[in-house]
């Protein structure tokens, strides 16, 4: 439990500096609510889908089809439910929500490492 706990903090700490980044961002650049909302709500599922595939090590053609099929499902819902979450995503928003995500990616990334090396965290110990 506390090994699956370590694995999913990067992706946590990452989600709340997006957040906080974003709310920077929106105020310096002037965006409304629902395009703030809307490079969280992409830029969350990215960074945890990232984390599902981290998780899924060592990654099978079954687990790898997993995680293919839910980011096809992600980005397919995001889109068609865009009035339900009351976000609205414009193609002017997709370079900075695009470097967000690969910024957030990265930073799970080397902040995983890291914890896995403090904590001594085995790959193989996740059942």
């Amino acid at each position: 439990m506390v090994d699956a706990f370590l694995r999913a903090l990067p992706s946590a700490i990452t989600v709340v500096l997006v957040v906080l980044f974003t709310k920077f961002y929106r105020t310096y650049m002037g965006l409304s609510l629902e395009q703030a909302d809307a490079i969280l709500v992409f830029v969350t599922g990215v960074i945890y889908l990232y984390t599902l595939y981290r998780i899924y090590q060592p990654t099978t053609k079954y687990r790898l089809m997993i995680v293919l099929i839910m980011s096809v499902l992600f980005v397919i819902t995001f889109y068609f439910t865009q009035s339900i979450l009351g976000i609205s995503f414009e193609f002017e928003l997709l370079p900075v929500t695009i470097l967000v995500a690969v910024i957030g990616v990265i930073f799970v990334t080397l902040l995983g490492f890291f914890i896995e090396k403090a904590f001594k965290i085995n790959s193989c110990n996740l059942k």
